[in-house]
């Protein structure tokens, strides 16, 4: 069980500035199947939210358990790319891991998120964890205004 996001292609190729990434659930443990996200698990831990367009047809996002970092979702010749910061590094991002804390199923509380990627410059890993456990998250009424 696992959240995967891809990005989403208009046409033309390019990048769709509406909804630039498409997140859903892997069934990993059955036979691999994606199921949707539900509203909450979309607003509060696991969606995308989307800031606005960049230059060249470049989406700026921002995962809702993370949403200080953003992301800036390019199209590329073979397939788009997911950038950001990781570690202070420019870096090209492969893997987002969230952890839900204990306890909170029903209405996920983020403890922890985890960003993998490659930097951008030397291609070498680079990852970071961030401790978001501590901070103020939203409830489910105020993260479903946006």
């Amino acid at each position: 069980l696992g959240v995967g996001y891809e990005a989403v292609r208009a046409p033309g190729g390019v990048v769709d500035p509406k909804q630039p990434v498409a997140a859903h659930w892997r069934m990993l443990a059955e036979d691999g199947h994606r199921e949707e996200l539900n509203g909450i698990e979309k607003r509060l831990a696991y969606g995308v939210e989307v800031l606005g367009a960049g230059d060249g047809g470049s989406v700026e996002i921002a995962v809702r358990a993370l949403r200080e970092r953003t992301i800036e979702v390019r199209t590329g010749e073979e397939c788009p790319t997911a950038r950001m910061p990781i570690a202070g590094r420019p870096a090209v991002l492969r893997r987002v891991f969230v952890q839900i804390a204990r306890g909170g199923f029903f209405l996920p509380k983020v403890a922890y998120v985890e960003l993998h990627g490659e930097d951008a410059e030397t291609r070498s890993p680079v990852d970071e964890r961030i401790d978001v456990s501590k901070r103020s998250q939203p409830t489910a009424s105020a993260a479903s205004s946006g």
